[in-house]
């Protein structure tokens, strides 16, 4: 349960985490200076895992699979993926620290990566996740 709660409470806002809003009776509780400065680090963890989560999208040879035969086109689709995922605010859109082979899996209908590059972009983001 800690987990849970330590990762709803990184992404509350500064203010919020600053000014809680009072309780029933009227109370205002506050974060000891620890605990606050564990959340504010909580979220710059939060922010670098997705930033890794998010580089395997990368259109870059380093992120094919050693076994793709048809890298020039495989390099292509990937520029359009994120092309994609930009213009659907993907990124910004959704954590992606989740899991995102679904969206990989009915994507690749446009962006035509071959098999061994689909499945080795599902391996590197659960990887990096």
């Amino acid at each position: 349960m800690l987990p849970l709660l330590f990762y709803l409470g990184a992404q509350l806002g500064v203010d919020t985490l600053l000014d809680e809003p009072p309780q029933n009776d009227g109370v205002v509780e506050r974060l000891e200076h620890r605990n606050f400065k564990i959340c504010i680090e909580g979220r710059a963890c939060l922010v670098a895992a997705n930033t890794r989560a998010k580089r395997c999208f990368w259109p870059l040879s380093k992120n094919l699979n050693t076994n793709c035969r048809t890298a020039p086109a495989c390099l292509a689709g990937m520029a359009t993926l994120v092309c994609d995922a930009l213009k659907e605010h993907f990124f910004a859109r959704v954590d992606a620290l989740r899991d995102v082979k679904d969206w990989l899996k009915q994507g690749n209908d446009r962006w035509r990566l071959c098999s061994s590059d689909s499945c080795a972009w599902s391996i590197y983001h659960r990887k990096a996740r």
